[in-house]
């Protein structure tokens, strides 16, 4: 088994991904805080 095959690198990449996601949701929230009737989101 090699460094790049621990279950562990699996799951942080797994995490970072979920976080990018998150943040450019967030980001859009941001983004459009002004807009009348926009309705912000959030992953679960």
């Amino acid at each position: 088994m090699g460094f790049t095959d621990l279950p562990l690198l699996g799951q942080i990449k797994g995490r970072l991904s979920w976080l990018d996601e998150r943040q450019r949701v967030i980001a859009q929230n941001v983004a459009n805080a002004d807009t009348p009737g926009y309705v912000g989101r959030d992953l679960n």
